[in-house]
């Protein structure tokens, strides 16, 4: 085991187009295994959709199993199975500083300096969302970010993250989200989601 359970694993039903309702098992991971099908998980999006940036709902880098350990074990990973199978994970990096995860760490910076950001406010950044093609479009997103902002309140104000503007199916579904567009440049969205003000905005039963 990684860490005592700090999220009650919750089974939640969730509708499908032509397929119905199925009942998904939100959790925090606590294994070695989880980790490992997390890293798989998100090479095999890398895999499909780096030379495609108008799919899928990826943003930020490559996490191998060691970095998604040290993120379960301080509460900034939430993932979604079905039947034992991994569907989905929405995580923010709190634990690695170099590349695009550091660009993202300096323009967070960048939007306190603006003012678009309270100064005090303590972000998290690396936010990354993965979802199984078949479960696109349903609310699984938004639980599992109402799931994180609940794991990670007490050290957070704000998530912060980049989507490229070719990206029309991540753009959606964060607005559904309620995500704030803040700035935009030649080829990026910045977005920003205050935890104090949208905590379970959505409610799902």
């Amino acid at each position: 085991m990684l860490y005592s359970a700090v999220m009650t694993a919750k089974l939640y039903p969730l509708a499908l187009k032509g397929a119905g309702s199925r009942e998904v098992l939100l959790k925090t991971p606590s294994s070695l295994k989880e980790a490992e099908a997390l890293a798989d998980f998100n090479r095999k999006w890398q895999r499909e959709n780096v030379k495609d940036l108008a799919s899928g709902f990826l943003s930020g880098g490559h996490f191998t199993p060691a970095i998604f350990m040290k993120m379960a074990r301080q509460k900034d990973t939430v993932v979604g199975f079905f039947q034992g199978r991994l569907i989905s994970y929405y995580t923010i990096n709190s634990v690695v500083k170099e590349g695009v995860l550091l660009e993202q760490f300096e323009k967070a910076e960048d939007l306190k300096t603006k003012g678009i950001i309270p100064h005090q406010a303590n972000v998290a950044v690396g936010v990354q969302v993965v979802v199984d093609t078949e479960y696109q479009g349903s609310v699984l997103a938004k639980l599992m970010l109402d799931r994180l902002v609940e794991n990670t309140r007490d050290r957070f104000d704000y998530f912060y993250t980049s989507i490229s503007r070719k990206n029309k199916k991540s753009i959606a579904a964060h607005k559904k989200a309620a995500w704030a567009f803040v700035e935009e440049d030649d080829c990026l969205h910045h977005l920003i989601y205050d935890l104090n003000t949208h905590i379970n905005s959505v409610k799902y039963g």
